[in-house]
Protein backbone atom coordinates (compact mmCIF):
# COMPACT_ATOMS: atom_id res chain seq x y z
CA UNK A 1 0.00 0.00 0.00
CA UNK A 2 2.52 2.26 1.00
CA UNK A 3 4.45 1.81 -2.78
CA UNK A 4 0.92 1.80 -4.46
CA UNK A 5 0.56 5.85 -2.76
CA UNK A 6 4.24 6.66 -3.80
CA UNK A 7 3.35 6.01 -7.32
CA UNK A 8 -0.25 8.03 -6.89
CA UNK A 9 1.96 10.97 -5.14
CA UNK A 10 4.79 10.22 -8.26
CA UNK A 11 2.50 9.57 -11.48
CA UNK A 12 -1.34 11.42 -9.76
CA UNK A 13 -3.33 9.08 -11.60
CA UNK A 14 -2.96 5.48 -9.44
CA UNK A 15 -5.85 4.37 -7.22
CA UNK A 16 -5.87 0.74 -4.97
CA UNK A 17 -8.64 -0.93 -3.90
CA UNK A 18 -7.08 -3.98 -1.69
CA UNK A 19 -8.84 -6.36 0.02
CA UNK A 20 -8.08 -6.37 4.14
CA UNK A 21 -8.19 -9.49 6.63
CA UNK A 22 -10.57 -9.49 8.96
CA UNK A 23 -9.45 -8.76 13.03
CA UNK A 24 -10.95 -7.60 16.01
CA UNK A 25 -10.92 -4.19 15.21
CA UNK A 26 -12.07 -3.82 11.88
CA UNK A 27 -15.27 -6.57 13.48
CA UNK A 28 -15.80 -3.38 16.38
CA UNK A 29 -15.91 -0.82 13.51
CA UNK A 30 -18.13 -2.40 11.05
CA UNK A 31 -20.45 -3.64 14.69
CA UNK A 32 -23.34 -0.92 13.75
CA UNK A 33 -23.48 -2.69 9.79
CA UNK A 34 -23.33 -6.24 11.03
CA UNK A 35 -25.92 -5.44 13.67
CA UNK A 36 -28.20 -3.88 10.54
CA UNK A 37 -27.92 -6.81 8.45
CA UNK A 38 -28.52 -9.70 11.02
CA UNK A 39 -31.84 -7.77 11.82
CA UNK A 40 -32.68 -7.56 8.11
CA UNK A 41 -31.68 -11.60 7.82
CA UNK A 42 -33.75 -12.32 10.61
CA UNK A 43 -36.45 -10.27 9.21
CA UNK A 44 -36.56 -11.81 5.84
CA UNK A 45 -34.76 -14.93 5.61
CA UNK A 46 -32.89 -13.42 2.75
CA UNK A 47 -29.08 -13.05 2.60
CA UNK A 48 -28.50 -9.45 3.64
CA UNK A 49 -25.76 -6.75 2.72
CA UNK A 50 -25.46 -3.51 4.29
CA UNK A 51 -22.22 -1.11 2.75
CA UNK A 52 -20.73 1.31 5.24
CA UNK A 53 -17.35 3.13 5.32
CA UNK A 54 -14.35 4.27 8.16
CA UNK A 55 -11.22 5.96 8.53
CA UNK A 56 -9.09 2.99 10.02
CA UNK A 57 -5.64 3.09 10.71
CA UNK A 58 -3.50 -0.55 11.82
CA UNK A 59 -0.48 -0.27 13.95
CA UNK A 60 1.86 -0.81 11.25
CA UNK A 61 0.04 2.28 8.73
CA UNK A 62 1.71 5.46 8.30
CA UNK A 63 -1.56 7.20 8.29
CA UNK A 64 -5.35 6.56 8.36
CA UNK A 65 -6.93 5.15 5.39
CA UNK A 66 -10.23 4.48 4.01
CA UNK A 67 -11.82 1.29 4.12
CA UNK A 68 -14.79 -0.02 2.90
CA UNK A 69 -16.97 -2.59 4.91
CA UNK A 70 -19.90 -5.21 3.40
CA UNK A 71 -21.57 -6.19 5.79
CA UNK A 72 -23.28 -9.42 4.64
CA UNK A 73 -25.68 -11.93 6.84
CA UNK A 74 -26.08 -14.98 5.16
CA UNK A 75 -27.57 -18.51 5.88
CA UNK A 76 -24.83 -19.59 7.45
CA UNK A 77 -24.05 -16.74 9.40
CA UNK A 78 -22.39 -13.32 9.34
CA UNK A 79 -19.71 -12.25 7.25
CA UNK A 80 -18.05 -9.71 7.14
CA UNK A 81 -16.07 -8.08 3.84
CA UNK A 82 -13.10 -5.39 4.25
CA UNK A 83 -11.68 -3.40 1.49
CA UNK A 84 -9.27 -0.64 1.72
CA UNK A 85 -8.86 1.92 -0.83
CA UNK A 86 -7.33 5.17 -1.93
CA UNK A 87 -10.33 6.67 -4.03
CA UNK A 88 -11.81 9.60 -2.34
CA UNK A 89 -14.73 9.27 -4.34
CA UNK A 90 -17.37 6.59 -5.18
CA UNK A 91 -20.30 4.94 -3.07
CA UNK A 92 -19.35 1.96 -0.55
CA UNK A 93 -21.53 -0.46 -2.66
CA UNK A 94 -20.23 0.49 -5.37
CA UNK A 95 -16.44 0.23 -4.74
CA UNK A 96 -17.04 -3.24 -2.95
CA UNK A 97 -19.14 -4.34 -6.36
CA UNK A 98 -16.01 -2.84 -7.94
CA UNK A 99 -13.44 -4.98 -5.99
CA UNK A 100 -15.46 -8.07 -6.47
CA UNK A 101 -15.03 -7.84 -10.26
CA UNK A 102 -11.47 -8.71 -9.88
CA UNK A 103 -12.87 -12.29 -9.81
CA UNK A 104 -13.42 -12.17 -13.51
CA UNK A 105 -10.47 -10.78 -14.44
CA UNK A 106 -8.49 -13.08 -12.69
CA UNK A 107 -10.53 -15.52 -14.99
CA UNK A 108 -9.94 -13.89 -18.36
CA UNK A 109 -6.30 -14.42 -17.59
CA UNK A 110 -6.80 -18.12 -16.65
CA UNK A 111 -8.56 -18.48 -19.99
CA UNK A 112 -6.03 -16.81 -22.24
CA UNK A 113 -3.09 -18.73 -20.45
CA UNK A 114 -4.36 -22.51 -20.21
CA UNK A 115 -7.19 -22.66 -21.94
CA UNK A 116 -5.11 -21.26 -25.11
CA UNK A 117 -1.86 -21.60 -24.23
CA UNK A 118 -0.50 -18.04 -24.78
CA UNK A 119 2.27 -18.55 -22.46
CA UNK A 120 4.27 -21.10 -24.23
CA UNK A 121 6.18 -19.10 -26.38
CA UNK A 122 9.31 -21.36 -26.64
CA UNK A 123 10.75 -19.90 -29.96
CA UNK A 124 14.35 -18.91 -30.27
CA UNK A 125 13.60 -15.13 -31.86
CA UNK A 126 11.78 -12.65 -30.48
CA UNK A 127 9.85 -11.77 -33.38
CA UNK A 128 8.29 -15.68 -33.50
CA UNK A 129 7.09 -15.24 -30.21
CA UNK A 130 5.49 -11.64 -30.50
CA UNK A 131 3.45 -13.33 -33.79
CA UNK A 132 2.72 -16.22 -32.06
CA UNK A 133 1.04 -14.10 -28.92
CA UNK A 134 -0.67 -12.46 -31.93
CA UNK A 135 -2.29 -15.33 -33.03
CA UNK A 136 -3.18 -16.03 -29.56
CA UNK A 137 -4.99 -12.66 -28.87
CA UNK A 138 -7.18 -13.32 -32.16
CA UNK A 139 -8.05 -16.44 -31.20
CA UNK A 140 -8.95 -15.04 -27.16
CA UNK A 141 -11.14 -12.66 -29.20
CA UNK A 142 -12.90 -15.28 -31.40
CA UNK A 143 -13.84 -17.93 -27.78
CA UNK A 144 -14.53 -14.66 -26.57
CA UNK A 145 -17.10 -13.81 -28.84
CA UNK A 146 -18.31 -17.10 -28.61
CA UNK A 147 -19.04 -16.59 -24.49
CA UNK A 148 -20.83 -13.28 -25.40
CA UNK A 149 -23.37 -14.47 -27.55
CA UNK A 150 -26.87 -15.69 -26.57
CA UNK A 151 -27.84 -19.22 -27.23
CA UNK A 152 -30.70 -20.64 -26.62
CA UNK A 153 -30.32 -24.31 -27.38
CA UNK A 154 -27.71 -24.43 -25.07
CA UNK A 155 -27.89 -21.87 -22.23
CA UNK A 156 -25.46 -23.48 -19.98
CA UNK A 157 -22.47 -22.61 -22.61
CA UNK A 158 -23.04 -19.13 -22.78
CA UNK A 159 -21.45 -19.12 -18.99
CA UNK A 160 -18.71 -22.02 -19.71
CA UNK A 161 -15.21 -20.96 -20.12
CA UNK A 162 -12.82 -21.10 -22.65
CA UNK A 163 -11.55 -24.87 -21.77
CA UNK A 164 -15.44 -26.27 -22.11
CA UNK A 165 -16.44 -24.14 -25.04
CA UNK A 166 -12.94 -25.88 -27.12
CA UNK A 167 -13.21 -29.35 -25.84
CA UNK A 168 -16.69 -29.67 -26.62
CA UNK A 169 -19.05 -27.61 -29.15
CA UNK A 170 -15.85 -26.61 -30.82
CA UNK A 171 -13.56 -29.73 -31.06
CA UNK A 172 -15.25 -31.60 -33.90
CA UNK A 173 -14.22 -34.11 -36.18
CA UNK A 174 -14.55 -32.64 -40.02
CA UNK A 175 -13.58 -34.06 -43.53
CA UNK A 176 -11.60 -31.13 -45.12
CA UNK A 177 -11.35 -31.56 -48.79
CA UNK A 178 -9.63 -29.27 -51.18
CA UNK A 179 -9.80 -28.73 -55.04
CA UNK A 180 -8.99 -25.46 -56.97
CA UNK A 181 -12.15 -23.29 -56.30
CA UNK A 182 -12.67 -23.73 -52.09
CA UNK A 183 -11.93 -25.54 -49.60
CA UNK A 184 -14.93 -27.90 -48.30
CA UNK A 185 -14.86 -28.76 -44.28
CA UNK A 186 -17.78 -31.44 -43.48
CA UNK A 187 -18.96 -31.91 -40.26
CA UNK A 188 -20.50 -34.55 -38.39
CA UNK A 189 -24.70 -34.35 -38.77
CA UNK A 190 -24.75 -35.62 -35.26
CA UNK A 191 -22.55 -34.78 -32.25
CA UNK A 192 -23.95 -33.78 -28.90
CA UNK A 193 -23.91 -30.29 -28.92
CA UNK A 194 -24.84 -29.60 -32.64
CA UNK A 195 -27.21 -27.65 -31.73
CA UNK A 196 -25.29 -25.11 -29.85
CA UNK A 197 -23.05 -25.29 -32.30
CA UNK A 198 -25.03 -24.34 -35.27
CA UNK A 199 -26.95 -21.07 -33.00
CA UNK A 200 -23.55 -19.77 -32.23
CA UNK A 201 -22.28 -20.15 -35.91
CA UNK A 202 -25.25 -18.16 -37.29
CA UNK A 203 -24.87 -15.46 -34.95
CA UNK A 204 -21.45 -14.61 -35.67
CA UNK A 205 -21.87 -15.52 -39.51
CA UNK A 206 -22.55 -11.99 -41.32
CA UNK A 207 -25.57 -11.45 -42.75
CA UNK A 208 -26.04 -10.39 -46.58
Amino acid sequence: MDELERLRAELHDVYSLLGLAKNAMLRRRAAAAMKAATIEFECTRQASRHCAEFDFAADTWPHVRRVIVKAEHIAVGPNPHFVVTTLVEGAPAALDHGYCQHGAAENFIKDFKKALAADRLSYSSVAANAFRLVLHAAAYRLMHALCCQPTTTGPVLARAQFDTLRLHPLKVAALVSASTRRILVRLPGVFPCAAAFRTRTLALTPSG
